[in-house]
């Protein structure tokens, strides 16, 4: 399918945390726009999620800018 109806598609599963996941596994065209979802809003209760979040933006910089 058209990467432009893939990310509509993705776009209209933006409250649906299990479905972004599925999408962001099927292909790596689809992994940007899910990721852009997934980590729209972060929710950081405890101190091992907040060192576990360091640890993933420090292995993977890019994601720096998706949170909010």
């Amino acid at each position: 399918i058209p990467l432009e109806l893939a990310e509509q598609t993705i776009d209209a599963l933006w409250d649906d945390e299990v479905s972004l996941r599925a999408c962001a596994l099927t292909c790596h065209a689809w992994l940007s726009r899910s990721r852009v979802h997934l980590f729209r809003v972060v929710r950081v209760v405890s101190s091992y999620q907040l060192r576990s979040l360091y640890h993933l933006l420090v292995d993977n910089p890019a994601l720096r800018p998706l949170i909010r």
